[in-house]
Parts: C-alpha cells; sequence; structure tokens
C-alpha cells in the first residue's frame, strides 16, 4: 500500500497539467502503471506518441502481424485539451504532464512516456553497418548477436537458448531511427550512432538503459566442421527396438560446404546449412517443420566436436569424434 501510494504521489507531483500544455514534440511509451504499482508483465516497448499542432499522432514501430518490422503505422486525430484530459475524436483519458514526461490514464492504468531527445534526430544508420556478429553489451547485461542479413537475427550467446532466431529492422519516424527486435523481450531501442565498430543504443524505459554494439571475434569457420562426425559413446542412444539390418543407433553428421546430413537411428535427412558470422552457431530450416533450427558450437578440434541442441526445454549437449568419411 505503501509503495502504491507513492508511486501515485510522485506522479501527481512531478507532472503538472493547464489548458494548453507544452507537449510538441516525440515521446516514446517506458512503462505502465496498474494500481498503482509499475507493471512490465506482457509489456513491450514500441510505441510513440507526437503532438504537432493541434493533431495527436499515436505511432506503432513495426506491424508483426504482416512482418513488416521497418514500417511506422500511424494513427493521427485531431486533438484537444479540455482540463487535465485529452480529447481526440470520442476518446477521452486523463493527461498529466512535465517537461520531459507525460501520463495518459483511463481508470487503474496509466502509461507513462519520455520526451525524446531532439539532438537524436536525423542520426546517420546504414542497416549494413548491423550485418556480422555483435557483442550486445549494457550495463548489467551482455550476450552475443549475429545478425545473419537484413531481416533476421540470432542470439548465440548465453540467452534466448531454445528460441534465438528474431526478426529485426531498423524503422525510421520523424527523424528518429529505432533497432526494432522482434521479441516479447527486447523493447525497440532508440539508435543514437551508427559506424561499423560501434553502434551506440538507447532504451528509455523506467531506468534509462544504454548499450552497445561492438564486432565480435571470429572463433571459427566452415572448415573447421568439414567432414564426418559420430556420437561419442558416452551418448549413444539406447535401442528400445528391436534391431533390424543396417540400423544405427549412434547419431553421425556430415558436413560439406553447402550441405549437411544428419544420419538418426532411424532416419536421415539433408539440409542446406549456414555458419554464424562469428562460427558459434550453426542453423538450417528444417524441412519438414519450415522452420529455422540452430545447434550452438560449444567446441570442436581436430577429433571431437560438442553441439548445444535445443530439446524441449533445455540445450543438449551432443559430444561427437570426428571419424573417415
Amino acid at each position: 500500500m505503501k509503495s502504491a501510494l507513492s508511486i501515485c504521489s510522485l506522479v501527481f507531483i512531478l507532472f503538472g497539467c493547464n489548458s494548453q500544455p507544452k507537449v510538441e514534440g516525440v515521446w516514446y511509451q517506458s512503462y505502465r502503471i496498474i494500481n498503482g504499482k509499475k507493471n512490465d508483465s506482457g509489456f513491450r516497448s514500441s510505441k510513440l506518441l507526437e503532438f504537432r499542432d493541434d493533431q495527436f499522432i499515436y505511432v506503432r514501430l513495426g506491424d508483426p502481424s504482416s512482418g513488416k518490422l521497418g514500417e511506422a503505422i500511424i494513427d493521427t486525430h485531431d486533438l484537444k485539451f479540455t482540463d487535465d484530459k485529452l480529447v481526440w475524436g470520442s476518446e477521452t483519458v486523463g493527461f498529466h504532464h512535465s517537461a520531459d514526461s507525460i501520463v495518459i490514464y483511463n481508470g487503474t492504468i496509466s502509461l507513462v512516456y519520455k520526451r525524446l531527445n531532439p539532438e537524436l534526430k536525423n542520426v546517420e544508420v546504414n542497416p549494413q553497418h548491423f550485418i556480422g556478429a555483435k557483442q550486445f553489451t549494457g550495463e548489467v547485461y551482455r550476450d552475443k548477436v549475429d545478425f545473419v542479413n537484413d531481416t533476421l537475427m540470432l542470439y548465440t550467446g548465453q540467452y534466448y537458448q531454445l528460441s534465438p532466431d528474431f526478426g529485426w529492422a531498423v524503422v525510421d519516424y520523424a527523424g528518429y531511427k529505432f533497432l526494432n527486435i522482434f521479441s516479447n523481450f527486447t523493447p525497440v531501442m532508440v539508435i543514437e550512432s551508427c559506424d561499423p565498430d560501434l553502434i551506440e543504443l538507447s532504451y528509455p524505459g523506467y531506468m534509462e538503459m544504454e548499450f552497445t554494439l561492438t564486432p565480435s571475434e571470429t572463433l571459427r569457420g566452415k572448415d573447421d566442421l568439414m567432414g564426418c562426425w559420430e556420437l561419442t559413446e558416452d551418448d549413444f542412444l539406447t535401442p528400445s527396438l528391436p534391431s533390424f539390418p543396417g540400423d544405427c543407433f549412434q547419431e553421425t553428421v556430415w558436413f560439406k560446404e553447402d550441405s549437411l546430413k544428419i544420419q538418426h537411428p532411424r532416419w536421415a535427412e539433408h539440409v542446406k546449412w549456414e555458419l554464424s558470422h562469428d562460427g558459434s552457431a550453426i542453423y538450417f530450416r528444417d524441412p519438414n517443420a519450415n522452420e529455422l533450427r540452430i545447434w550452438k558450437v560449444q567446441e570442436v578440434s581436430e577429433s571431437t566436436l560438442t553441439l548445444g541442441v535445443p530439446n524441449v526445454d533445455d540445450l543438449e549437449l551432443k559430444r561427437f569424434r570426428k571419424v573417415d568419411d
């Protein structure tokens, strides 16, 4: 109760109002308050507001339903203020503001927006500077990612082990550039600078956060994986059915330049495979499920190979030994 009262008090102390508030500019949807408490459950920051003359502009960054992550979807309405209310069309909501934040509320739900710094407008961004393997670093966060091409990004480090592939795009609105990685847990971030060796990002959330993308070290190339690898004795599959002529109960993989054969005990498949830019992940499209499958390369030498293969709810380590093919 004390926490709820303190947040409500903070909102009403910081956000004054008048009949013609000076709110021109672009505002980023930072966080949500429900019943007086900050609530991030199911919340992903990907929306903007802009107040321009007598218009209220609601912006969604990216349209996942159509796959157009680089588009800004814009709804424009005539606008007027009445006391502490914001009115557009038939909609009326509560409204408070300060120099750098606004709160729009309706009942027990409040949405807090932060003003974007006009100095970040018109930053030169070349999307090709993202392509490649990167260290994704923040004050309390560090991971590895790989921008495979202009639409696909992989998490190749410690997070998102089971579902590491995401769409991405750069979105441009009102001169601001945003990095949109389509994940329920990754907010849209403002691009502050973009060079081949350093990309600076910011997230104007409840707590301001700064991130950088820098090129990461290349660990290995395709040549290091070429050949035939057989599951080691410790990892042999135990037969659960009577054996038949030609049965092989150890999994085997054959890497060639542009093809991969995966031999399981009862079936085999051939796929076209690729290696992430830093050599930390193998990825290919499952011909049956039509989805991307990703194996993490944990370790490789001339004679041994260890892969992290996604299982139901964990990453299963599989150890292989090099055999004559």
